[in-house]
This record gives structure tokens, C-alpha cells and sequence, in this order.
């Protein structure tokens, strides 16, 4: 994993499956994966700077981590149920967290700079269209100018026409439909004869029911012109404006890049400065581990990572078989299983235990934690750090 990416083979523009098969990660975990990446970016920085700045990038592939590292390629059981089954049978164990922690926060640097570029391209290119650069496609309008140039009997060419008044390209008619569409001079003659007298008897009706006067006779053969005046344009109507209001104030146009919210940055700053200071009830005397915090989706999570911290792996059928399979596995007597833990924080009262399969423990403790969070806030510069008692209790089975 490590040679692939000194190598410069894991690139921004891979598809999203090759990242997942690069992780490890089953298809079906992936959606939700990249998902989990999104709401974290969107919830503690912007698109816009990640894809300019690489610091930036380099920031929130460790915060992402950190969050969701041991949730996929922590524990066994996790291992066993989002990896694919390729990377648990390779005998370098594939991706593990933390041991690989170097190599994924690369990997997850890459694929925000590939999202990065995606989501922030319709903030940055939204400009609206010059007068000129519309064309409005009205297809009636242009088959009117096509009937124009052709005769009315080609029922062949208007057939054609018809089927393509759609596209916006116009097509001269053809030699054959031009000759069809020349008339002898007599025929134009008699043919503009009757309809001069046709447009002159309809302005003579027009004209005779606006004065409602009779009109005299006249003879056919006597032209008749009737002067119809132009309309004058008028000036468009520009409506009179409106009275201010008491007390209105002008609408001023919202802020184009909203402002990341207080509890995010609350979160992001507070997270950095709490640390777990764990122990267990089979390591009497020794002194605290300090594990740095992070946001477990269920208790089991958390109890199964303190655990590793401290050295204490549990037993499971996975963890088993890998060290029977292994050269230096030497078998032992007792099982450590890890019961509960104990939580207290140091700066107030609260304490709590976490027991297994109980969710409802662990999302105590992080509402809780939240809660301290927000009452100091960031203007309390004297709040260096927060620290939590952990105490791990086993349970040893010969």
C-alpha cells in the first residue's frame, strides 16, 4: 500500500469503486463510506479550500481518520464485516488501523482533492448567459420561412419539412420544387388582381363598420386605395413607486458563502483537546495510557479500541485463528474479557458505565461531553485540555 502510493499509482481521477478496492472496503460499505467523508467536510470546513489548499486536505484526512479508523480496519469483527474477503486472507493482514494510519490518511487526502474538484466546480462556474448568447428555438416561425420558398403542391418536400422543423438548420428546396414553384406572368397578374380586390373589399367592410356610413358602389375595374395609418408606438408605462413603509429597512442579499456554524467549530477545536486517561482493573499500579479522543459509533467500539490501547486484545474466533495460523503463536491458559468500563470526567461530577451491547451508555457520555464543550467555549482560553478516567474491567477465564 505504502509502495503503491510513493509511486504515484493512487491518482485524484480513479472512480470511486477503485478507491474502495484500494481500502479494502466492500462495495456495499462504499456509498456509505463516501457519504460519512461528505457530511464530515460539509460539517467542519468547505469544498472551496480543499481543493486549493493541500494543508487543508492533509487536516481533515487525519480528523476523518481518526473518526472512522477503527470503525472499518480496527477490530476483527469490524475487519470481518466491511473489508473484503481478499484483504482477510492475505497474509500481510491487508489494511489495519492504526498500523496503516500513514498510509489512509494519504489515500483519504487523494480522494478530497477528487471531491474536492467535483463539489466546488457549480459554486465557482455559476454565471449567467449574455443577452446574446441565447438562441430561442421557435419551430413554428421557421417553417414559416421554409413554406415561403416553396411551392404549395410539392407535397413530397413539404412532408420532409415538416418532419424536420425541429432541428435549427435550414435546407435551400430543391431544383425540381424551385421550377415547380414558378408561375407564368399571367398567372402572377390575375392572381394579384384578385387579391387586391380581395384586400380591398375587406378594407371597405372594415372601414364601413368603424363610420357606420354607407359606402358607394364602384365599378370592379376602379382601384380602390385605402390609407390605413400606422399605430404610433407608445412609451411603455413605468408604474409609479411604491410608498415606503415606517421603520422598513432595505432587504440586503444573503451571504454567498455561509459561515461554518458555532457548534462545528466548537466540536473541531474541543475534540483536539480531550484526551481518555486509561487503565484497567488487571494492571493495578501502573500509570494512565493517554489515548487521543475519538467520536466511537457504539460502546462496543469503544471498549474493544481502549482494550488495544492498553495491550489487552480480546478473544474472538477471528483473532484465533490468525494467531494459531502465525509462527510464533504460543498458547495460553486465560482469556481477558472486557466487562465494562468506568467513565469520569475530571472536571465536574459526572461518571457512568459503559457496558457492552448498551448504546444508549455511550451516547450519554458524548451528550454530556458536548455539554462541557459548549459552556466553556472557545472564549474560555484558560480550558487547556479535558480529561476522562477510563477504567477498563476484566474478566479472567482459564
Amino acid at each position: 500500500m505504502k509502495d503503491l502510493l510513493d509511486r504515484g499509482c493512487v491518482k485524484a481521477s480513479w472512480l470511486d469503486r477503485e478507491f474502495f478496492r484500494f481500502l479494502d472496503l466492500k462495495e456495499e460499505y462504499g456509498r456509505e463510506f463516501i457519504l460519512r467523508l461528505k457530511e464530515h467536510v460539509e460539517a467542519t470546513g468547505e469544498w472551496g479550500n480543499l481543493a486549493k489548499f493541500e494543508s487543508e486536505r492533509r487536516k481533515h484526512a487525519k480528523m476523518f481518520v481518526d473518526e472512522v479508523g477503527m470503525m472499518y480496519w480496527g477490530t476483527p469483527t469490524n475487519r470481518q464485516k466491511y473489508l473484503v474477503e481478499e484483504a482477510l486472507e492475505d497474509k500481510t493482514g491487508g489494511c489495519v488501523y492504526p498500523d496503516h494510519r500513514d498510509e489512509l490518511v494519504r489515500t483519504i487526502m487523494i480522494l478530497l482533492e477528487r471531491k474536492a474538484k467535483s463539489y466546488s466546480r457549480p459554486s465557482l462556474s455559476t454565471e449567467k448567459p449574455t443577452p446574446g448568447s441565447y438562441i430561442p428555438n421557435h419551430p413554428d416561425r421557421k417553417a414559416k420561412r421554409k413554406s415561403n420558398l416553396i411551392a404549395v403542391d410539392d407535397e413530397e418536400y413539404t412532408d420532409s419539412v415538416s418532419s424536420k422543423e425541429k432541428k435549427p438548420t435550414f435546407k435551400t428546396p430543391r431544383t425540381r420544387a424551385i421550377a415547380r414553384a414558378i408561375k407564368p406572368f399571367k398567372d402572377i397578374i390575375s392572381s394579384e388582381s384578385e387579391s387586391d380586390s380581395d384586400s380591398s373589399s375587406m378594407k371597405r367592410t372594415r372601414a364601413s363598420t368603424k363610420t357606420k356610413k354607407p359606402t358607394p358602389t364602384k365599378k370592379a375595374s376602379q382601384a380602390v386605395e385605402v390609407k390605413v395609418p400606422k399605430p404610433t408606438p407608445q412609451p411603455p408605462s413605468i408604474p409609479p413607486p411604491k410608498p415606503k413603509k415606517n421603520g422598513s429597512s432595505p432587504v440586503k442579499n444573503p451571504p454567498l458563502h455561509a459561515k461554518p456554524s458555532p457548534k462545528a467549530v466548537v466540536r473541531e477545536n474541543r475534540a483536539g483537546e480531550t484526551m481518555f486517561l486509561v487503565t484497567a482493573s488487571t494492571q493495578e499500579g501502573m500509570a494512565a495510557v493517554w489515548v487521543p479522543y475519538v467520536d466511537f459509533a457504539q460502546a462496543d467500539d469503544f471498549l474493544e479500541h481502549m482494550a488495544m490501547q492498553c495491550d489487552m486484545v480480546e478473544w474472538s474466533p477471528t483473532a484465533q485463528l490468525s494467531r494459531e495460523n502465525s509462527m510464533e503463536y504460543t498458547p495460553s491458559a486465560t482469556t481477558v474479557t472486557i466487562a465494562a468500563a468506568s467513565i469520569k470526567f475530571e472536571w465536574s461530577d459526572f461518571e457512568i458505565r459503559v457496558r457492552r451491547a448498551h448504546a444508549q451508555d455511550w451516547k450519554l457520555v458524548k451528550r454530556e461531553l458536548q455539554k462541557a464543550w459548549r459552556a466553556e467555549g472557545p472564549e474560555n482560553a484558560f480550558v487547556t485540555s479535558f480529561k476522562i478516567r477510563v477504567k477498563l474491567h476484566c474478566m479472567i477465564t482459564a
